[in-house]
């Protein structure tokens, strides 16, 4: 991907966190929106401390939701990979609850954590190539994310 492109979807991705934060819900986003919250909340919090982290913050509120953006821009891997992740949550979903996800992930087995870890390892590798399938669908809408 080319240094315009990702400072392109890098805008985008600014204006859509900065609409989440004025309205305050997820639901009151569009769906490019939502997309680009989605994956971009998952991606910065993997890469910065993997799924663990993902999960302790806010973002694992948008699990569920995040599995769903990924498999509409096309990205299997990833979107398989969020599902193995989520398993580790009673009935494969991860809690809403910050407080009681938190203590979920706080019970899981030292065995549980190091698998966790390995699929830290596959989601850097990016087989799905999630800034060309978030550009492709980007621009199917025409690029455009309302002002905050």
């Amino acid at each position: 991907m080319t240094q315009d492109r990702f400072d392109f979807l890098l805008g985008i991705c600014d204006e859509a966190f900065a609409r989440f934060d004025k309205v305050g819900s997820f639901e009151l986003l569009t769906e490019i929106e939502q997309v680009f919250v989605c994956i971009w909340a998952l991606r910065g919090q993997v890469d910065n401390g993997g799924f663990h982290q993902y999960y302790f913050n806010g973002t694992g509120d948008l699990a569920m939701e995040t599995v769903e953006a990924l498999k509409h821009i096309g990205a299997k891997h990833t979107s398989d990979l969020l599902i193995k992740s989520n398993s580790y949550f009673e009935n494969g979903v991860p809690p809403k609850n910050r407080e009681i996800r938190i203590e979920q992930l706080s019970k899981l087995t030292e065995q549980s954590e190091t698998e966790l870890e390995d699929l830290d390892d596959i989601m850097y590798l990016d087989k799905d190539g999630l800034d060309d399938l978030m550009y492709v669908f980007v621009t199917q809408y025409g690029g455009q994310v309302p002002k905050p």
